[in-house]
């Protein structure tokens, strides 16, 4: 199991991971809204989608833009974007670049004591909820168990198994009830060791302690 603790207030300064969308000014509009119309490098339509903040680069006579901070932009079609005021800026007369900008996010996420309480479970298709419920309830009976017996429960061990499904059924009433069969099989087979899934957890561990 790995658990990351982001905590309260995690910055991801890249949120898509993605080249920034970049084209080419040819006209820009004095009004509210200002209409920008532009270009991709390759003479076809902006690859813009509403609400990314843009900068403005090496645009003549509207200097104002040139180094402004991220603005917001509407898409109006493939060559045409909606930026904010520029009624009282100076007129446009060429050139220029409009590129995107990734803005820093802040995420917020619950502590592993919180977390175990008060899971975020996403699954696909939603029909697997109450089993991914049930194995999350099942890993906290694991611990407890290993905890009470300083071992893990025996492999087909119908009594040990039973033990674990107790405790599960026990957490359960903050989870709502679990699938015993769910349980029992955890129980059964989690002194195994599954070779693949142990070197994909130790890379993904490694991998967020780089980060």
């Amino acid at each position: 199991q790995l658990f990351c603790d982001f905590g309260e207030h995690f910055v991801v300064h890249d949120p898509t991971d993605t080249e920034p969308v970049c084209a080419f000014v040819q006209h820009i509009s004095q009004g509210n809204p200002g209409i920008v119309t532009c270009v991709a490098g390759d003479g076809r339509g902006h690859l813009f989608c509403d609400g990314d903040t843009v900068m403005f680069s090496g645009v003549e006579g509207m200097t104002e833009l040139n180094g402004r901070q991220p603005c917001p932009v509407r898409v109006l079609d493939d060559f045409h974007l909606e930026i904010g005021d520029t009624s009282s800026f100076s007129p446009y007369r060429c050139g220029g670049q409009v590129k995107q900008v990734h803005l820093p996010q802040e995420h917020s996420y619950k502590s592993l004591r919180e977390a175990l309480v008060e899971p975020k479970l996403q699954v696909s298709p939603p029909e697997e909820l109450p089993r991914s419920r049930s194995l999350h309830v099942a890993f906290q009976a694991l611990h407890a168990f290993r905890e009470q017996h300083g071992r893990l429960p025996r492999p087909r061990a119908p009594e040990d198994a039973q033990r674990v499904l107790e405790l599960a059924q026990r957490l359960a009433e903050q989870h709502g009830p679990v699938d015993e069969a769910v349980v029992r099989a955890f129980a059964s087979v989690s002194a195994g060791d599954l070779c693949p899934m142990a070197a994909f957890v130790g890379g993904l561990a490694a991998q967020e302690a780089l980060k």
